[in-house]
């Protein structure tokens, strides 16, 4: 990869062929990287949420299990 001094001057596409299908080849890379940014957030606050709901329903069977102790069952 050549460095070039117009690196970073923005999304306007060069004259040169080459250059302007590289450029949108790192736009869209770049947009790619947002989506699967956005999609690991998601999943993770799934995550989050799926194991809050599991400690509950852990923490409800604990309970649950303790009461019928109590009662001889």
């Amino acid at each position: 990869m050549s460095s070039c001094s117009m690196l970073g001057g923005g999304s306007s596409l060069s004259n040169n062929p080459a250059v302007a299908a590289q450029q949108q080849q790192v736009e869209y890379l770049e947009q790619e990287l947002k989506e699967a940014e956005r999609y690991k957030e998601e999943a993770e606050q799934r995550e989050k949420a799926a194991k809050d709901r599991l400690s509950a329903a852990k923490h409800e069977l604990k309970a649950l299990e303790a009461q019928a102790k109590a009662r001889g069952n």
